[in-house]
């Protein structure tokens, strides 16, 4: 015991000997860092047993529907008051402690609008004869309001800084997810039960944990000074992940009305990697928030590009190895699925930018920088919709990665200019 207080005391005194040259509280960022990678290591290894269950037990077209089915419904899920979970992260942050009662009541009544708009979907399907689509779709619509609702313990658990408790309550969800969706895959290869099986095994752990999480919180109502305030942000926040959430998806509708079910299980599985590691980049956002929630711009301005440049850095490592390692893991695990390798090895370029866009998006929400965070989302999702749609329909594949690339590099530097803007307007207020 003695011996394990003396390396941690070390570590410690070695992190913070390391603060001059990196210019962060690496304290706080081992603490955090730690639980999410503890976090990111579960899900990472389960995500990888879903992608092997998948690619072995479903033929590329029942996999490339389900995928479409997906997306149809998560091109919807704009309807879900998006944004109140980082607008409940930030005032968490603040100390409300009482708000997260009003924020489940928002978001069951707003989610009515996802459950009938994704039921006529539904019904459109099962007109022009279609039982698969309608039927996935169908459960969608009463599964996937129930999983987004009740995911708020984890903004909860962000905006407390409790990055133990939240690896844990992830790491067993995912664990739950991965064995009722692999032992689905393994029985049957209908898709509506597969998505059933999406669905239940997302919504049972949601609900357990944020019981438990509610627990916690003090049972006092909120006041209406905090519930305006968290209306006014969430419908913003909301708003503006309109155009995202849509573009989110975008790209596997265009793929499967262009190009058929075949292609877009290429292509996910193209993805799987790459957006598991972006995954991870988003764990960390929810680390820096709230640190950076608590500080000024002036502040932030002092090491915003260095903060940037550590970010491209680390991007840019992780995607040279990923493209070293890539070969390997397709040919050993997913070799009925060669021909996603090199489309997956130039996708994961893009973590280069996404990983320095994540801080930067960081610094805009936790700064409530409203009007940059509209310029800055909206003009980059639809940049990236229109392309999908002229180089998607065009290209295929290839012309998907191309628009994504593309998008990701014209939006940073956007997003350096309203940075240096709201800066230099801060600075002369």
């Amino acid at each position: 015991l003695l011996s394990m207080m003396a390396l941690k005391e070390r570590l410690r005194l070695a992190l913070l000997r390391l603060q001059p040259f990196t210019g962060t509280d690496n304290i706080y960022i081992a603490r955090g860092g730690f639980w999410t990678s503890v976090s990111f290591v579960v899900s990472t290894l389960v995500s990888a047993g879903i992608t092997l269950a998948f690619a072995n037990f479903l033929s590329k077209e029942a996999f490339g529907t389900y995928r479409y089915a997906q997306s149809l419904f998560g091109a919807l899920s704009f309807l879900t008051f998006t944004g109140i979970n980082t607008a409940v992260t930030q005032m968490i942050a603040e100390g409300h402690l009482t708000i997260v009662s009003y924020s489940i009541r928002l978001q069951i009544k707003y989610n009515i609008a996802f459950t009938l708009a994704t039921l006529s979907l539904a019904l459109y399907f099962w007109i022009n004869q279609n039982a698969t689509l309608a039927y996935s779709l169908g459960i969608a619509a009463i599964g996937f309001p129930i999983i987004t609702t009740f995911n708020t313990y984890g903004a909860v658990l962000a905006g407390r800084k409790q990055f133990p408790t939240s690896a844990l309550y992830g790491s067993l969800s995912t664990i739950f997810l991965g064995a009722v969706l692999i032992g689905t895959l393994a029985s049957t290869n209908y898709v509506p039960l597969i998505m059933l099986a999406y669905c239940v095994g997302n919504a049972l752990p949601t609900l357990y944990f944020y019981r438990k999480t509610l627990a916690t919180l003090p049972p006092q109502t909120s006041t209406s000074q905090e519930r305006q305030s968290l209306w006014s942000y969430a419908r913003h926040i909301s708003l503006i992940n309109v155009f995202s959430t849509l573009s989110q998806y975008a790209d596997k509708i265009i793929l499967f009305h262009y190009f058929g079910a075949v292609q877009l299980a290429t292509y996910a599985i193209a993805q799987a990697i790459p957006e598991r590691i972006r995954g991870f980049s988003k764990n960390i956002n929810n680390i820096i928030l709230p640190k950076v929630a608590s500080r000024s711009i002036g502040e932030i301005q002092k090491i915003f590009y260095t903060r940037v440049l550590q970010a491209f850095g680390i991007g840019l490592l992780i995607s040279g190895l990923y493209i070293l390692a890539a070969p390997l893991i397709f040919h050993t695990f997913l070799p009925q699925y060669i021909d996603s390798l090199r489309y997956s090895q130039v996708l994961s370029l893009s973590l280069a930018l996404t990983m320095p866009g994540g801080y930067v998006a960081s610094v805009f929400y936790g700064k409530k920088l409203v009007k940059t965070i509209y310029l800055s989302s909206v003009s980059a999702h639809i940049s990236r919709i229109l392309l999908f749609w002229i180089l998607g329909k065009q290209f295929g594949v290839w012309g998907l990665i191309g628009a994504s690339l593309s998008v990701h590099s014209i939006g940073m530097l956007y997003n350096f200019y309203l940075w240096n803007a709201e800066a230099r307007r801060q600075s002369s207020s």
